[in-house]
């Protein structure tokens, strides 16, 4: 579901909300920005890696789930243990991270504050929209993707073919 607004922070409480009365999975969400200052919020790789960072623990205080422990194993071996995970590994992880859950929601919020054509940046907005694509598509339990976004033309292109729910003010 694709939602246009300028009100999007709602749904993401709402879904906490949800999420602390017992009725939903927790969500795992995005705000994206374009503030030079926080430039990481902007990033296509950053955003990923924050969703698998949400996923890794089925709950607060409970051990990181295996395909994340191996992944550290593997780059611990290769010497580059603290180095993020790429935009293609991060897209495997979180589908190897939804065989945990029984329905996983993700929510990027403000999708339009990154820049398509960001050179500072290896991985475009398309580039993600790809990715979460790809989790759509490959993950093994329902996965719900909810993006709130100004319509750019590349994202309305890109998301041309998926259920959409336009609100305006």
């Amino acid at each position: 579901l694709t939602v246009h607004t300028s009100g999007r922070s709602i749904v993401i409480e709402h879904l906490i909300q949800s999420f602390r009365q017992g009725r939903n999975p927790r969500p795992i969400y995005f705000y994206c920005t374009r503030n030079v200052s926080e430039k990481e919020r902007s990033s296509s790789t950053a955003i990923l890696s924050s969703l698998v960072r949400q996923m890794s623990c089925l709950e607060d205080g409970s051990p990181i789930l295996q395909p994340v422990r191996d992944k550290y194993e593997e780059r611990k071996k290769q010497g580059f243990p603290s180095i993020p995970p790429c935009l293609e590994e991060s897209r495997d992880l979180i589908i190897a991270l939804t065989a945990y859950y029984p329905l996983t929601t993700i929510v990027i919020d403000a999708l339009d504050e990154i820049d398509a054509f960001d050179q500072c940046d290896e991985a475009s907005r398309t580039d993600l929209l790809e990715a979460l694509e790809q989790i759509l598509l490959r993950s093994s339990n329902l996965v719900k993707v909810f993006i709130s976004s100004r319509n750019d033309q590349d994202i309305v292109r890109h998301l041309a073919n998926c259920p959409n729910l336009e609100i305006e003010a």
